[in-house]
């Protein structure tokens, strides 16, 4: 396994059960053939997919929303939006850092 894999748990705090799928998950696809793995992609289809359904269920279950199947597609094209998700991170990385004591 690549060294990056105990940095990447390192950093996140949490170790994998399933090295191979981080590797899998962090190889571009021009690296792909040095690492005899397949790159993110595949991943990256499978999280869009899960991300398409559970908004779709949340627009479609709204309470006290009564969504066109029009209006649902494109509130739905917002959320999983690269820009929108992106400022959720960094809102969220902001929200965390914010709670976090500074030294003095």
């Amino acid at each position: 396994l690549p060294p990056q894999v105990l940095y990447v748990e390192r950093i996140l705090d949490y170790n994998f059960t399933r090295k191979l799928l981080l590797v899998e998950a962090l190889t571009h696809p021009t690296y792909q053939q040095n690492l005899g793995t397949v790159s993110y992609e595949r991943l990256e289809f499978l999280g869009d997919s899960i991300l398409d359904i559970i908004c779709t269920d949340y627009l479609y279950r709204a309470e006290g929303k009564n969504y066109s199947p029009g209006h649902m597609h494109m509130r739905k094209s917002a959320m999983v939006n690269a820009h929108m998700l992106a400022f959720l991170c960094l809102r969220a990385s902001t929200d965390i850092s914010a709670q976090i004591p500074r030294p003095d």
